[in-house]
């Protein structure tokens, strides 16, 4: 390459670079302003969801009337909250309450028949998957020779999850499970039975490996 060839290709760059750091804070502003858009836009389709929540776009809503955000929640990307009052001919009485100061990670998935709570303060990973219900009942032979998609629901108990509780990625929290106070749910853990409050769990299904109670000042 030549000597010219060189700096039009030094000049095409340097002017590519002054482009970018001129526009690169006006994208970031218009993302913003569409964050603040969507944000509003999506509040509107729950019970009750304050003005400080933040919802990162793309979220979907199922039974939204049956949904209740808290204060300073943070919501992030491809989650999906569903409240299902009817399905297959049953009807339920779903309800979702998400605390003051939640972060739900992206890709959550949190879905109710009876009952899902969320305490404040709670923080949680990515591909978190939180039901409170099941396709049909194992003990229910006829159920099983059908296809899971046109079983009746079942759920076994709601789910309560403590307030400030730190829960990894890829964790999943099956019906009835109540989870306490300040506990830590390890990446991957599939949560099947009660978790103490301050207790540190891992494993599938999880166990107990520690407990935050017992670790001296």
């Amino acid at each position: 390459m030549n000597m010219v060839a060189k700096t039009i290709v030094r000049y095409c760059l340097s002017g590519v670079a002054f482009c970018t750091s001129i526009f690169r804070p006006f994208s970031r502003l218009l993302y913003l302003v569409w964050w603040m858009y969507y944000s509003q836009y999506k509040r509107r389709e729950f019970k009750s969801c304050p003005s400080d929540v933040w919802i990162t776009p793309k979220i979907r809503i199922i039974g939204g009337k049956y949904i209740e955000i808290g204060h300073g929640v943070h919501i992030h990307g491809d989650t999906i909250l569903s409240a299902y009052s009817e399905f297959a001919g049953s009807k339920f009485l779903p309800s979702i309450f998400i605390g003051d100061n939640c972060n739900l990670g992206p890709r959550a998935h949190i879905t109710a028949i009876n009952r899902v709570v969320i305490g404040a303060g709670t923080l949680t990973g990515r591909d978190l998957t939180v039901t409170d219900h099941a396709h049909g009942q194992v003990s229910d032979r006829e159920q099983l020779l059908e296809a899971p998609n046109r079983r009746l629901l079942y759920s076994k108990g709601e789910v309560a999850i403590g307030r400030n509780v730190w829960i990894g990625d890829k964790v999943t929290v099956l019906p009835g499970v109540h989870i306490g106070d300040g506990a830590i749910i390890g990446a991957g853990s599939v949560v099947t039975g009660d978790v103490p409050a301050y207790a540190v769990v891992a494993g599938n299904p999880a166990r107990i490996i520690r407990n935050l109670q017992e670790i001296e000042a």
